[in-house]
């Protein structure tokens, strides 16, 4: 076929030799523009010039057919306008669309295209090129592109993926839809992507880049320098992060997100709980959505949140459910791993501890003295708490400012029910309190003060009718005043009276009921001749005693006395009124009784003296009288003893 391929040339050139000088036929030299000649190595035909020989040139045995020159002049393959498309050069190097190509092939102001019909066969035909060497090779077959060097078998076609690409040094892009570039980077699973140094992407859909990462798990990215990210759609980004987690994420130095869907940013961080984040400098969140941030802090309960540096270590309940006394949020303030403690601690409970991290009421402090809290630092002083050796203090800012107690409600605003001035007066239901405590008066039936005991109260109160009111515990309640004393009881009236029981007093003293004094006795009184005057003799006595008329009786319901069963002894004051005047009153205490008369006996203990008096008189005129009578019977005897002794002498 080649042979006849020439003769036919060789007859066209012939007919041009006609109308052209220099053409030969097997001649050496004809002289002419175009000579078909053989040599030892095939069939040449060669249109020579002395500056542009072109030759077309069959090899024998090999099959080579060659086209070209023979001297160290470029060689042009024209179309169209006369103008090469294509330069071959001495070197070489070949130019498409440039006369002065720069390398082996040098495309200028056009696309370069390597295609293929359809996609890729299921049994993929030989790879041009295997084992170590620098290439740039598109592998249609398998719709891969290789470019670099491959020092091992990287490159060869068992370790190259369908649709992949590996661009570098060593890179292997084995999974399907694969990219890797760098430097022994590698691409082996599925849609994976690799670059850089030693960066290995083995997950499906996983993205390794930076030195020495790796991405394991499905969908995951590791960026950075000695980053593992292994977890299903992990992320460890920067330097030597551990993601191992599924959707977990660690970015910073040296973090590790081992819990499912955790997080680690910063430095040594370590987030192992289920949907944790721990952020900062060796921080770590164990327990499930638990967040620890700051430095060296740890977060091992549920739900727990720390911030801060150093934090208490404890261990808790539960670190997958929540338990009330675990915590909820912990602010550390300790300086290092020997000296760890809270600043703040909230428990689940709601129980708050500032400077305690074991809370046992909704606000604790810690066991410390001094101020617990300053609500004001003013220019004079600090108002707040504090609590010191056996006592709790509360304080103003300066000595002109008060402490007030009461509510304060959306609509009125702030009431006061209690204050406590500055200089030591407490005003509960008085805003100004003019004396040490002042009370306002209770308008409840519990009185204005309550006394709780161990089953009743005893209540004090002002009532309406600004009467003042003591009442006991239970219906037979004692009130005792200075029952260990010794000094002395002084109830002062200023024009009133004092009663005992349920009447209405008439006296100074009335008493519903007997009294008693220990040992029996009187009443005493001022009898001191220097503190009277007109003074005169008290006459009454025998005769006013005689007229009186003892009598025993009941009070009735019109007295106002609650006992109306009892029987008593007494008299009668309308009776007694005509005898001794004096020792009857009249009272008007008594809206059911005008004129309620009350009887004072203690005149009758001087009308008994007179009458005492009267009698004693009386009976020593009797002793008079007796006297004489027995002188008279004695004298009367003698006369009877002689008499007798006369008669027996007869």
């Amino acid at each position: 076929m080649k042979h006849t391929l020439l003769l036919a040339m060789a007859g066209l050139l012939l007919s041009l030799q006609s109308m052209a000088q220099n053409v030969g036929i097997g001649t050496t030299t004809p002289g002419t523009k175009f000579v078909v000649r053989r040599d030892g190595t095939g069939t040449v035909m060669e249109n020579s010039s002395t500056t542009s020989p072109v030759v077309i040139k069959t090899v024998i045995g090999i099959g080579i057919g060659q086209i070209g020159t023979t001297t160290q002049d470029p060689f042009d393959v024209m179309a169209g306008d006369g103008f090469a498309q294509l330069r071959v050069m001495p070197n070489g190097n070949v130019g498409i669309g440039t006369i002065q190509p720069k390398a082996r092939l040098h495309v200028v102001d056009s696309s370069v295209l390597f295609s293929a019909a359809g996609d890729i066969s299921n049994t993929p035909g030989s790879l041009p090129i295997s084992g170590s060497g620098r290439r740039m090779m598109w592998y249609a077959d398998k719709a891969a592109f290789r470019v670099g060097y491959s020092p091992y078998n990287e490159w060869d076609q068992d370790f190259i993926g369908a649709y992949s690409i590996a661009s570098g040094m060593g890179t292997k892009a084995e999974g399907t839809a694969s990219t890797a570039f760098g430097w022994y980077s590698s691409a082996t699973g599925s849609t994976s992507t690799a670059f850089g140094l030693n960066s290995n992407a083995y997950g499906a859909s996983s993205t390794a880049m930076g030195e020495y990462s790796t991405a394991s798990g499905e969908n995951s990215i590791a960026i950075g320098s000695g980053n593992t990210a292994s977890g299903f759609s992990s992320t460890a980004i920067a330097y030597y992060n551990n993601a191992s987690g599924q959707f977990s994420t660690a970015i910073g130095n040296a973090n590790t997100a081992s819990g499912e869907n955790s997080t680690a940013l910063g430095s040594n961080t370590i987030a192992s709980g289920r949907l944790a984040t721990a952020i900062g400098k060796s921080t770590v969140a164990s327990g499930v959505a638990s967040f620890a941030t700051g430095h060296s802090t740890i977060a091992p309960s549920f739900g727990e949140t720390t911030i801060g540096s150093f934090n208490e270590i404890y261990t808790p309940l539960s670190a997958n459910l929540i338990r009330e006394k675990d915590r909820l949020f912990t602010i550390g303030n300790g300086n290092d791993e020997l000296n760890r403690r809270n600043a703040f601690t909230v428990l689940k409970n709601s129980h708050v501890g500032i400077g305690t991290s074991t809370p046992t009421a909704p606000l604790s402090f810690a066991s410390t003295f001094g101020k617990k809290i300053s609500l004001y630092h003013g220019s004079t002083g600090d108002a707040g708490l504090g609590v010191y050796v056996n006592e709790l203090r509360m304080t103003s800012d300066y000595n002109g400012a008060d402490i007030t107690f009461g509510y304060d409600d959306l609509t009125n605003g702030f009431t006061e029910n209690m204050r406590i001035k500055a200089y030591g007066r407490v005003g509960i239901g008085a805003p100004d309190p003019t004396a040490t405590l002042q009370i306002a008066r209770g308008t409840s039936i519990g009185g204005t003060l309550r006394i709780d005991g161990t089953n009743n109260a005893s209540h004090f109160n002002i009532g309406t009718n600004e009467h003042t009111y003591i009442r006991g515990g239970i219906a037979a309640s004692n009130v005792y005043v200075n029952d260990i004393g010794t000094g002395n009881v002084i109830i002062t009236q200023r024009g009133g009276n004092v009663v005992i029981g349920n009447i209405s007093p008439d006296q100074k003293l009335s008493v519903d009921g007997n009294a008693s004094k220990i040992g029996g006795g009187t009443w005493a009184t001022y009898s001191d001749a220097r503190v009277k005057k007109n003074v005169t003799n008290y006459t009454a006595g025998l005769a006013e005693i005689l007229a009186i008329r003892p009598v025993s009786f009941q009070y009735n319901d019109l007295s106002g006395y609650t006992d109306v069963t009892t029987q008593f002894v007494g008299v009668i004051a309308q009776e007694i009124e005509n005898i001794l005047p004096n020792t009857i009153s009249k009272t008007e205490v008594n809206p059911a009784v005008k004129d309620l008369r009350s009887f004072n006996s203690s005149e009758l203990t001087y009308t008994l003296i007179n009458a005492v008096k009267e009698q004693q008189l009386q009976i020593k005129e009797t002793q008079k009288a007796n006297e004489l009578l027995q002188q008279q019977n004695a004298n009367l005897l003698k006369r009877l003893e002689a008499i007798e002794a006369a008669l027996k002498v007869k």
